[in-house]
């Protein structure tokens, strides 16, 4: 297969025909044959699962004093968290700036009318995460089927074929709607910029394995958090093979994460929301239980 790069936002798709029985939104390799959805609560240790809320289809973070932080293509509006909706006060959102000097970013922040009273203020990375740090993803994106699908490719037609042989060179799993908020795993393999027409991104990213996640149509705007909860990322973007079936997530795939380290005192100053304690920071970048993969050379972001 060629190398190529062609990036676009993981947003809110809408309606689907695939209707799936389960609602893995972060899709999970771990379980193919699950039918009833998994990771679909708070993972143990992570209250800031409490902090990833909804809107426009997509996701967004609870900084802590009424700031809402998510992606510039998800866009401001009203914030559902934890069953409660509130109201985004009107007033334009703040995009944030890159650090290179090339303009505005892919990010925002918004202010609520009133603030949620059931969550903690979170705790914000200032340096940036290392190869191989453990994370957690959280969002609200799209279902995934249950069935593990199988696929072969044709590199003259560059077309790639659904077929039920299980030994087939690529697999993955196929989703659509229901939105659903879930968590999944991972750890950082590798960082690269890109843009996907919201400006340059300087981002991390992870692959897709038989056991870890890969974020979705829906993720967008939602939190990256390492093992001790701290923000260190956002769900941004998702990397497929070019000409990859739509709305499929391939084993290999790859999950394009904002890095916040590099937005921290545009994002402190703003929301007021204190920064790290020490020993938080200490252990911010702690090696990964999941191992380090490589880096993939094709991808394909899809809307």
């Amino acid at each position: 297969m060629k190398s190529e790069h062609i990036f676009s936002a993981v947003a809110m798709l809408g309606c689907f025909l695939l209707c799936p029985i389960t609602a893995h939104a972060i899709v999970n390799a771990d379980n193919p044959t699950s039918t009833t959805p998994d990771n679909t609560t708070a993972p143990a240790g992570l209250p800031e699962w409490n902090n990833i809320g909804t809107l426009n289809g997509a996701s967004g973070i609870y900084l802590g004093n009424g700031w809402v932080l998510t992606a510039d293509h998800v866009g401001a509006g009203n914030f559902t968290l934890n069953g409660t909706t509130y109201l985004w006060n009107g007033s334009p959102a703040t995009r944030l700036n890159n650090t290179d000097g090339s303009g505005p970013a892919d990010i925002i922040m918004f202010q609520l009318t009133t603030r949620p009273t059931d969550v903690n203020q979170l705790t914000i990375a200032s340096t940036s995460p290392v190869i191989g740090t453990a994370f957690y993803n959280v969002g609200y994106g799209l279902a995934r089927d249950t069935a593990e699908e199988y696929f072969t490719y044709n590199s003259t037609t560059k077309v790639f074929t659904q077929t039920t042989n299980s030994s087939a060179a690529y697999q993955g799993f196929g989703y659509g709607s229901p939105n659903t908020k879930s968590w999944g795993q991972n750890s950082i393999a590798g960082f690269q910029s890109y843009n996907i027409g919201f400006g340059n991104v300087d981002a991390f990213y992870s692959t897709f394995t038989s056991t870890t996640d890969q974020i979705v149509s829906g993720d967008s705007g939602g939190g990256v958090f390492n093992s001790l909860g701290v923000l260190i990322g956002m769900n941004d973007a998702i990397g497929t093979y070019s000409s990859q079936p739509a709305d499929t997530a391939f084993i290999s795939n790859q999950s394009d994460l904002i890095n916040i380290a590099p937005f921290y005192s545009q994002i402190t100053q703003i929301s007021g929301v204190p920064e790290p304690s020490s020993w938080a920071m200490l252990f911010a970048a702690g090696v990964s239980l999941f191992g380090i993969f490589p880096p993939r050379t094709v991808l394909r972001i899809n809307y």
